[in-house]
């Protein structure tokens, strides 16, 4: 696959979890750098967690 390709490529991945994110109710896209999807749990566990964080507190105030 050519670089161009290859950009191409990401970037229609990059729509459709942006897309993805926005079809549901409190939907959130969130970009990390340098963090690739396979590993994203073992290169920025940090961030994994606040994510879940940010979830239980929004799921408890709905309540």
């Amino acid at each position: 696959m050519s670089e161009e390709q290859m950009r191409a490529a990401h970037a229609g991945i990059h729509a459709m979890h942006v897309a993805m994110a926005a079809s549901v109710p409190q939907g959130e896209h969130r970009e990390l750098e340098g963090a690739s999807h396979q590993y994203l749990h073992v290169e920025q566990p940090d961030a994994i967690v606040h994510a879940i964080r940010d979830l239980l507190a929004k799921a408890a105030k709905q309540q």
